[in-house]
């Protein structure tokens, strides 16, 4: 009852009710949807200045990712040929091994995440309840 009086008293003697604010959606300028929306406008200083902005991170986890590639590859083949050094059961060496493969890239994956922005206290959290 009460919305229905202030609506005829906004309506005032035109009898309309005022028109809805329009709402504006504006992207931030620095972001990858606004450099998207401006290289789809033919403006390509928009991908250059988001190249500029992002390349060195992405260029920095595709290193660390490569590095923790060699890395797991080369101590789980160490941790594999010790294990079997020391007479371990077989399965059990290259089950170690991939252990420590496994283990290696997904720290690396992190690292990789983080240098681009991604938060990664939630995946470490869940791998150190996990294990």
């Amino acid at each position: 009852m009460l919305h229905g009086l202030l609506l005829a008293q906004a309506a005032g003697e035109g009898g309309q009710a005022p028109a809805a604010p329009e709402v504006q959606t504006t992207v931030p300028a620095n972001t990858p949807e606004s450099a998207a929306a401006k290289l789809l406008e033919g403006d390509s200083s928009a991908a250059m200045q988001l190249l500029l902005d992002y390349g060195p991170r992405l260029l920095g986890a595709i290193v660390i990712l490569i590095v923790a590639f060699v890395l797991s590859k080369m101590l789980s083949g160490m941790v594999r040929k010790a294990a079997e050094k020391a007479r371990f059961d077989l399965t059990l060496s290259r089950f170690v091994g991939k252990l420590v493969y496994y283990l290696v890239l997904v720290v690396g994956v992190m690292f990789a995440l983080s240098l681009c922005g991604v938060e990664v206290t939630s995946f470490a959290a869940v791998l150190a309840a996990a294990g």
